[in-house]
């Protein structure tokens, strides 16, 4: 076995292009270990994998790999879980040529406030962004009203709406959206 205790996470999105059309988005893989931990908190560092998207249209089209490490820390009795999520990939920008160059660097700040039976508040997964190249910003702020239900096997259910926009992104060298809107439903299965 691992001498240190390991949290895997995948996420994927389906995107919504301007005319109507939709695909797969880039996937993100990230395996955290755990080199420290004490009462309240933990700390860890592991590989980032992008997973290329359908076309350009939905994300990069190419693999990108890098580091994440994240901080987390309860407080307020168990109730607050707060903390950060830091990703640098790089990859190819054009599948055509051998350059390759660091994507933008996401610093996602976290913060979840358990309310009472299974309601929580948080600030959602708006990650602040700095492209190196065009020497840029992305800011987003976000609020998301959620809900836990566990199932009778085990695993946990999490619905949530959210809203976001982005406060620095005027000269922002990608997609950047002023509103969004988001209804999410998750299922996770026990071990």
């Amino acid at each position: 076995g691992s001498p240190w205790p390991i949290i895997n996470r995948f996420s994927f999105a389906n995107v919504e292009a301007p005319g109507g059309t939709s695909g797969s988005g880039n996937a993100e893989f990230i395996s955290l270990f755990i080199p420290k931990m004490w009462a309240t908190g933990k700390i860890g560092i592991g590989p980032a994998l992008n997973l290329p998207a359908d076309d350009k249209q939905f994300g990069s089209n190419v693999w990108r790999y890098g580091l994440a490490g994240v901080a987390l820390e309860n407080s307020l009795e168990g109730r607050l879980m707060w903390g950060v999520l830091v990703r640098q990939v790089w990859g190819k920008t054009d599948a055509n040529s051998n350059k390759v160059l660091a994507s933008p660097l996401a610093l996602q700040p976290i913060a979840v406030y358990q309310l009472n039976d299974g309601w929580y508040l948080s600030n959602g997964e708006s990650a602040i962004a700095y492209n190196w190249q065009k020497n840029e910003w992305l800011v987003p702020l976000g609020i998301r009203l959620g809900k836990t239900i566990k199932d009778r096997k085990g695993g946990t259910w999490n619905m949530y709406g959210e809203y976001r926009t982005n406060e620095v992104y005027k000269d922002w060298p990608g997609a950047a959206a002023k509103n969004i809107f988001r209804i999410s439903a998750s299922h996770t299965f026990s071990n």
